[in-house]
């Protein structure tokens, strides 16, 4: 079936969502650079975005959805991953409020609402909603109710940051199976939105965020409490 485009308010909350993402992490970006940490990372993650775009805008249609998929998907959790462990997610995780870092995980409640309006519409399957196989809302409820107490409690930030990691690893598996591949689930209308823009940028905008602040998160809360943040020396901060 073709690809249903989703209803204009649905999408400008959806690229409005996007803008206040990208607002975020350009404000961590400038304060980071004025610490001396990663000044350049904001042109990398810019041209990294654009190179994303264009190859969703100008892969043949014989690469839809492979290699396209994998290739995209591998891209985003390269890039979190690569963050996460560099200067940027060393500086976050000993400077940035464990409450923060929790709360960040927020954004997956509005989002959720978002992909609950497309099923119903028919942009994405029922799959991708809490109606089906996607609880994700859960962890942006999760996170909003922990983010007050997690700088105190740091079993609450634990709690949030383990439902967040595994509702992830859910949405990443029913996009898979929700994905028009051989061997995935046999739906009417598959999951299409890594083929089109601006759907697409969910990956880059959303699922990398939330992968790199998980992990970055991790880093916080495994590191020696010794009266406050781990220090920057034990965090590979450069």
């Amino acid at each position: 079936m073709p690809f249903q485009p989703a209803d204009p308010l649905s999408l400008a909350v959806f690229m409005l969502l996007a803008g206040g993402v990208a607002l975020g992490i350009a404000v961590v970006l400038r304060r980071a650079a004025r610490a001396g940490v990663a000044p350049h990372l904001g042109l990398a993650l810019a041209g990294y975005l654009l190179g994303f775009a264009a190859l969703v805008a100008l892969a043949p249609e014989a690469w839809r959805p492979l290699p396209l998929l994998p290739v995209l998907m591998l891209s985003v959790g390269a890039v979190a991953v690569a963050v996460a462990f560099g200067p940027l997610g060393g500086h976050l995780a000993a400077t940035a409020p464990l409450g923060l870092l929790v709360g960040v995980q927020g954004v997956r409640l509005p989002l959720e609402l978002v992909l609950h309006r497309w099923a119903e519409v028919g942009t994405v399957p029922p799959t991708m909603t809490w109606t089906g196989a996607n609880l994700d809302i859960i962890a942006g409820v999760v996170a909003l109710l922990a983010a007050p107490l997690a700088g105190r409690a740091r079993l609450v930030a634990w709690i949030a940051q383990l439902v967040g990691v595994v509702l992830l690893l859910n949405v990443v598996r029913v996009v898979v199976m929700s994905s028009p591949l051989p061997f995935a689930w046999p739906l009417e209308r598959p999951l299409r939105l890594a083929e089109h823009l601006p759907y697409a940028l969910i990956a880059p905008m959303f699922v990398g965020p939330a992968i790199a602040v998980h992990l970055i998160t991790f880093r916080r809360l495994l590191a020696p409490v010794r009266g406050g943040p781990p220090s920057a020396a034990g965090t590979g901060v450069v």
